[in-house]
């Protein structure tokens, strides 16, 4: 029968379980495929939530530090509060602004939270039940806290009245003695209302409150790593991928003009040299509105010194013999017969900012930022320690 129709069944039986097979290790490599790229999420997904908890801990922290020097403050102030005099002006003026009610409230950044709820894929990629009541324990916990910094009297700064503002308006850059001695009045009267004592007083309490919190998520997140299986070597890489941004600075690439522009022509202008020498200045130009003058008031800063690169890092050296200071006080118009008070105070202030930056850079000389550079060449990224990030243009090409 095979013969008369033709078949070769051997061939065909073998074709049809070669093609089985196939599929078979198709379906096979899709679902190991599936379940890797599952895998892959769930832990990129366990990484951000644990990093958003350890990023709020740091911000905690920083918020308790703010705390611990207010106490100092109020402490030392409430103590002497019968002989103000003896306070020093710059603890006095910490003091009220500390106590001051800000325009823009603390807020937790939430950014994290709202992605990871988004999507429910979030939560399925979890996995692990513990570390998923951990989570929703953690950002529950937050805001109930956010909660009551914007609503407990014990959180909220008693002084509303934005009276530091008015008073630095006024005085804050022409009259030191005038505006310290206004302060101390403001500040004795304030020192008899219950509600400012009642704030200064509970510092110690925020301190432990804060404390409660930043000790009960350090323990919950450690918890969330082990639990996870995330070490702190995998953390680092999730940051660092995060900041990563551009290629490493070369010194050649780095030879030329750069510049960080703002509004109103106020910009950073760096200059670096092959003979890694370089220049900065830094021109300003702002409306001023003073009790005997008002207008626009420029200066400039120039510095100068030393670069190199150790690593990823822009290190300079400045010099302080290369520091100086330009004032442009044209715009600035004064009332009637206050023209010598203007030059006298651009005298004065121009001599003051001289010697109390020249001190600042003969104390501490050393500057270091990371810097990157975007493909084309053109723009850098700076970062330092704390966080901050300036980006900056080239002006000219390479020399």
């Amino acid at each position: 029968m095979s013969k008369n129709n033709g078949i070769n069944w051997k061939t065909f039986l073998v074709s049809v379980l070669g093609t089985a097979i196939g599929v078979a290790l198709t379906f096979s490599v899709n679902g190991l495929r599936e379940n890797r790229l599952k895998a892959q999420a769930q832990r990129l997904t366990a990484i951000m939530v644990i990093h958003d908890i350890d990023y709020t801990i740091d911000v905690l922290k920083d918020v308790r530090d703010a705390e611990q020097q207010l106490n100092d403050y109020s402490r030392f102030t409430l103590e002497h509060a019968d002989r103000l005099e003896t306070v020093p002006d710059d603890t006095l003026n910490n003091l009220v602004y500390m106590i001051s009610r800000p325009d823009a409230p603390f807020r937790f950044d939430t950014s994290k939270e709202k992605i990871f709820h988004s999507s429910l894929d979030s939560w399925q990629n979890l996995g692990d039940v513990k570390f998923m009541d951990n989570v929703q324990q953690f950002y529950h916990e937050r805001q109930k806290f956010q909660i009551i910094l914007d609503n407990s009297p014990q959180w909220l700064e008693p002084l509303t009245d934005k009276y530091l503002y008015k008073l630095y308006t006024r005085y804050g850059m022409t009259d030191a003695d005038r505006f310290f001695k206004d302060l101390r009045s403001y500040l004795k009267e304030k020192l008899k209302d219950e509600d400012v004592v009642a704030f200064l007083t509970l510092s110690e309490n925020r301190i432990q409150v804060l404390n409660g919190y930043i000790d009960r998520w350090t323990k919950l997140n450690d918890e969330n790593k082990f639990q996870m299986g995330i070490s702190d070597a995998e953390m680092d890489n999730y940051i660092n991928s995060m900041k990563e941004i551009g290629k490493p600075v070369k010194k050649r690439a780095l030879v030329g003009d750069w510049a960080y522009t703002l509004e109103d022509n106020n910009t950073y202008e760096y200059v670096f040299r092959k003979d890694h020498s370089f220049t900065m200045s830094r021109n300003v130009s702002q409306l001023w509105h003073a009790t005997y003058w008002s207008g626009k008031f420029k200066y400039s800063l120039l510095l100068g010194g030393t670069w190199s690169m150790e690593g990823d890092s822009l290190v300079l050296v400045h010099k302080p013999d290369n520091y100086g200071l330009n004032l442009d006080i044209s715009e600035l118009i004064p009332q009637k017969g206050k023209e010598d008070t203007l030059s006298r105070w651009a005298s004065d202030y121009r001599e003051m900012v001289l010697k109390e930056h020249k001190e600042e850079l003969e104390q501490a000389p050393r500057d270091a930022v990371k810097a990157r550079m975007d493909p084309s060449g053109d723009k850098m990224e700076w970062s330092d320690e704390s966080g901050n990030i300036l980006y900056l243009k080239r002006k000219a090409p390479n020399k």
